[in-house]
This record gives C-alpha cells, structure tokens and sequence, in this order.
C-alpha cells in the first residue's frame, strides 16, 4: 500500500531535521555497518573563581530494507564556585533524547528530558528540578499522541557557614519501539557548584546517546 502525502512529508520533516543537527553537533558520518556517529566535546563556562562544564552529544543511525532507526542523545552540565563567604555558587545539568522509527505502520517519534540545578548564597540555600516526555505516532490513521512520564526533586539546607542545594529531573518519552530520556542534576556545597546531564535517544535497532559533566571550585 502506497504511503499517504501526509505522512510522506511527516517523514521528510523529520529526516530532514535529524541529519541538519549533525554539523551542528561537528560530528562525522562513519560509513559502519550500523552507520553511527558519536562525537563529544568539551567546552568551558566562566564564573566567581571556579568553573568548568561538559557535554556530549551522540546519534546512532540504522537502516534494514525499507525500515529507517534514529536514536539521538545529548546531555550537558556545569558548575561554577565562588570563594568562600562571598558571592553565590551554582551548579547544574540537563539532558534529552529523540528515539525516531520509521516502518511500513508509520513513524514513531519518543523525546524526553529533564534536568535540575541548585544554588548556594546569600543565606539561600536551594535546588530543583523536573523533567517529562511526549511519544508520537504517525500512521495511516493519523496522529496520535501520548505523554511521558517525568519528575523531578531539590533541596537546600543550612550547615553552618558552608550550606548546599541539590536537584534533579528526568523524563522518557514513548512510541511503539521509538524512546527518548534525559535527565540532570546539580548540586552546590559550600563554595563548589557542580552539574551533570545525559541523554538516550533508541530505537529497536539503534541507540544514540551522551553525557556531559562539570564542576567549579572557589
């Protein structure tokens, strides 16, 4: 049965923004039986008197007759510190997925994440964090949509002059084989903030993901 206009463009679409993210990303196409890609760097953020932070970002392609697997995930996280008793520290991370299948039935897309931060100063001691994720389908009845599942959770408490925070979300979203999660925390104690964040993006025949992770002392 031939496949329908709309979901002919549904798939263009798709494909299309799925392969403009891999310059982005300054990734390179390795022509493996399974064509993946996976590609981390590491970047720098500046701030107080300490800093540092993380990412990848990863994306796993695979193909079988007429069935096309996506799996893309990223994830990032940082921290900064400053000196003792001056100033605020802050940490902090997030991280997403993208499971895309496409097959004769249609094309399944899951995308989820989350992250989390916290911060410590000025008497404030606190942190947070959430996360959630959606699944979509795209058949030849049409589009149908469900929501994922997420959560997340934080914190601060006084102990002494030093104090901390923490928090933290994730979340997955689902269609049919099609699954994307990612989450992220960070956490502050004293002068150090610190973060971190990953990413799952998989199908039945592909997996793509990455992590990032990062801390600063003052």
């Amino acid at each position: 049965m031939a496949t329908s206009t709309p979901c002919r463009l549904a798939i263009s679409v798709i494909l299309l923004c799925c392969f403009s993210l891999l310059p982005l990303a300054h990734a390179r196409l390795l022509l493996s039986d399974k064509n993946t890609l996976n590609d981390s760097k590491a970047f720098s953020i500046k701030g107080g008197d300490g800093a540092g932070g993380g990412r990848g970002f990863g994306v796993s392609i695979s193909h079988g007759g007429h069935d096309i697997s996506i799996g893309i995930g990223g994830g990032f996280g940082g921290g900064a510190g400053t000196t003792r008793g001056g100033g605020a520290s802050v940490g902090g991370g997030a991280g997403g997925g993208v499971g895309i299948d496409v097959g004769h039935g249609g094309v399944d897309v899951g995308i989820g994440g989350g992250g989390g931060a916290a911060v410590n100063g000025g008497g404030v001691h606190a942190g947070g964090g959430g996360g959630g994720g959606v699944g979509v389908h795209i058949g030849h009845g049409g589009v149908s949509i469900s929501t994922g599942g997420g959560g997340g959770a934080g914190g601060g408490e006084s102990a002494g002059s030093s104090g901390g925070g923490f928090g933290g979300g994730n979340g997955v979203g689902r269609a049919g084989n099609a699954v994307g999660g990612g989450g992220g925390s960070g956490s502050v104690i004293g002068s150090s903030g610190s973060g971190g964040g990953s990413g799952v993006g998989s199908t039945s025949s592909a997996i793509g993901g990455g992590s990032g992770s990062g801390g600063g002392q003052g």
